[in-house]
């Protein structure tokens, strides 16, 4: 009798908000959605991978005691749907004596 061997498969969608165009945030997608005003495209993609993933991890440096802006502008261009009910994991770093945990405060109180 022969055991079925079983294989894990993960696929990792990284957003930087350095490789893709975050400009400045004026309206998010919940905005643009109640005004009628189509999404851009590279929007719809990044939206539609963050949808489809099982898991949200947040991986963030400590910007000046707090969270680094654009990170957070890109971030907030998402509604809560597309986090919704999702496991969700915070990793931070820093060159401080507190090792992250200053910015961890604050991810956490926006994403758990």
């Amino acid at each position: 009798m022969t055991t079925p061997f079983f294989v894990n498969v993960y696929c990792l969608c990284c957003s930087d908000p350095v490789a893709t165009p975050f400009p400045l945030l004026t309206k998010s997608m919940t905005q643009m959605q109640y005004e009628g005003v189509p999404a851009p495209d590279w929007l719809d993609v990044v939206n539609n991978k963050l949808k489809e993933s099982d898991a949200v991890v947040v991986v963030s440096a400590e910007y000046n005691h707090s969270i680094p802006p654009a990170l957070s502008n890109m971030l907030d261009y998402f509604p809560l749907a597309s986090y919704a009910y999702k496991p969700s994991g915070i990793v931070c770093y820093s060159m401080g004596n507190c090792y992250g945990t200053i910015v961890w405060f604050l991810w956490n109180n926006l994403i758990m």
